[in-house]
This record gives C-alpha cells, structure tokens and sequence, in this order.
C-alpha cells in the first residue's frame, strides 16, 4: 500500500530510451531572431510492469508559434517492487512520485534529451549552435506527482 510519507528512497532501473519526435523545419528558422525554447514534462506509468515513463518535449520557437527544432524523448524507468509497494495505492490504482523522486526522473530525462539533440545535430550547418538550455525542473515539477489510472 503507498504511504503517503515516502521517506526513504526508491530504487530503480533505467530500462531505456526512445525517441518520440525529430524534427527540423527549416521554414520556421530566421536567422538572428529572438529565440525561445518551451520544455513540456509528461509522466505516466504502467502498474502492471511498475513502469514509470517521463516524457520531455522540446521546442525551439522564435517569433511565430511554430517551431524550427521538436525533439520529445522519453525515458523509462523500472521500479523495484519493494520501493512500489510503497508508492502505489492498490485500491484507487495510483502511483505517487515524491516531489524529489520526480524531479530525479526529470532530471535525467531532460539531460538525456539534451544529449540526443546534440548527437541530432551537432554537424548540421545551421542548427549545430543551439542547445537544450539548463532547465529549472523545480519550475516543472511542484509536488508530489499523483499517477492516476
């Protein structure tokens, strides 16, 4: 049964990668615009494999609402059955997420998305200058997350 003061730590597995979108548009891209990049978190889970996904997508956006550069990519992480035991609730099928466990997962998502990027791109004649910026996950994650069926 979860407990709702999850104390200790929960262990894990990362099980893997995937890429969920690429996309270069190079009808959106002006060179020497205003840039801004918008990073959206996603999390979900599957209690039957006690899976947690965490999904981070990435738009490079300048003046319009479209962007020039999506990159989504999710990570998957196992949770080792005694640590799920504390955090699902059998009866209302929710998983809950301490803030700082959350914001771990995140964490490495969004690291591991900078990396793919950078392996995207790193050779492309214009895009090769941009990055996935430092990301405040405090500002994407704001408690607990709550995992509901």
């Amino acid at each position: 049964m979860a407990n709702e003061n999850v104390n200790t730590s929960i262990s894990f597995l990362f099980r893997g990668l995937t890429a969920e979108q690429f996309a270069l548009i190079d009808a959106q891209f002006k060179d020497n615009e205003e840039l801004r990049v918008n990073t959206t978190l996603k999390i979900v889970k599957n209690d039957e494999a006690r899976m947690i996904g965490v999904y981070t997508k990435i738009d490079f956006l300048q003046n319009s609402t479209s962007a020039f550069i999506i990159v989504e990519v999710s990570c998957h992480f196992e949770i080792i059955k005694e640590s799920w035991e504390k955090i699902f609730n059998p009866e209302e099928k929710t998983v809950t997420l301490p803030k700082d466990f959350a914001t771990h997962l995140a964490m490495l998502t969004i690291g591991s998305t900078r990396g793919y990027l950078l392996g995207k791109i790193e050779k492309h004649p214009i895009y090769s200058k941009f990055f996935v910026p430092l990301v405040n996950v405090q500002d994407l994650v704001k408690g607990d997350v709550i995992l509901k069926p």
